[in-house]
């Protein structure tokens, strides 16, 4: 995985330019008129009535193992088909395999990820840009706090990109965070993944194959 260099800010805007240094510097913006993004996978994209929805928090509860992440990893695929996704660690211990990562068809180019405990603080500059279609963000519970979740909640409704909070336990219907606009359970084992949305649609369950190899995360 990519390490984080001193200056956070400047490191993202590197790979940022490095790939697109003449649209970049004449045209930041580039969200579109849908008010959601879909996945790849069109049972999932139905599943959400569309999609996870821009200018908006979606949080979900992924325990970790049996790539659980690859029902993101989907959404990235759509996104860095042609915008750039920015993919925020906040776990020590997570290990990547790229090439399990871009079977699912992520384009490695337009898909930045960054090492960080504490993205308002390192990243804030870039959070406050209509750079990235998407940020998912892979935390601990205490790496975010109720103020950063606010001001990511504000930047993604003025800037219009959508959030991904990744948890990684699986969250409470009864309380959670309440700038979250949609909130789901992921729960994965070796052959299915199983979805439920306990926010921001009504009641609904999912399951989908689980085809990818646990390489995907860690």
């Amino acid at each position: 995985m990519t390490k984080m260099v001193h200056n956070a800010n400047n490191w993202i805007w590197d790979q940022v330019m490095a790939q697109f240094p003449i649209q970049f510097a004449t045209q930041l913006e580039t969200v579109t008129s849908q008010s959601q993004i879909p996945s790849v996978n069109p049972r999932l994209t139905q599943f959400l009535g569309g999609g996870i929805p821009k200018g908006a928090i979606t949080e979900m509860g992924i325990p970790v193992g049996f790539a659980g992440r690859s029902v993101v990893a989907d959404f990235v695929s759509h996104v860095t088909q042609t915008d750039l996704c920015l993919w925020v660690n906040g776990h020590s211990d997570m290990r990547l395999y790229p090439p399990a990562w871009i079977s699912r068809g992520i384009n490695p180019i337009k898909w930045v990820v960054a090492n960080s405990d504490s993205p308002v603080r390192q990243l804030k500059a870039s959070l406050m840009q209509p750079i990235f279609q998407l940020l998912v963000l892979d935390m601990e519970s205490h790496q975010l706090s109720a103020e950063d979740i606010a001001f990511i909640s504000i930047q993604a409704r003025i800037h219009r990109y959508a959030v991904v909070v990744i948890r990684p336990f699986l969250l409470s219907n009864r309380q959670g965070n309440s700038w979250a606009k949609l909130r789901l359970n992921v729960t994965p084992n070796h052959k299915q993944l199983h979805l439920s949305v306990i926010k921001g649609l009504s009641e609904r369950q999912l399951t989908i194959p689980n085809h990818v190899p646990s390489t995907v995360s860690r």
